[in-house]
């Protein structure tokens, strides 16, 4: 991950996100950019889509059960 931080990443969430819950099973997706600084000074920017999948805790708390910021691989095949 060292590598990832050199770029000083900046991550932008354009579009908003959505959830989408159903009983104790939430859906969420947020389109993203990050923007950033290669350690040669040359600019990086990419975009994805970032799904994830959370469960309700009998003490009302959400955890995440999957996370895939790279969602959008899903939908490009």
């Amino acid at each position: 991950f060292e590598g990832a931080f050199q770029i000083n990443p900046k991550f932008d969430y354009p579009n908003g996100h959505e959830v989408y819950i159903a009983n104790n099973i939430a859906l969420h997706i947020a389109p993203w950019v990050m923007t950033g600084k290669a350690p040669d000074g040359t600019s990086i920017k990419q975009s994805g889509l970032s799904v994830a999948v959370l469960r309700k805790q009998e003490s009302g708390n959400w955890l995440m059960v999957l996370d895939n910021p790279h969602g959008q691989q899903l939908l490009d095949k």
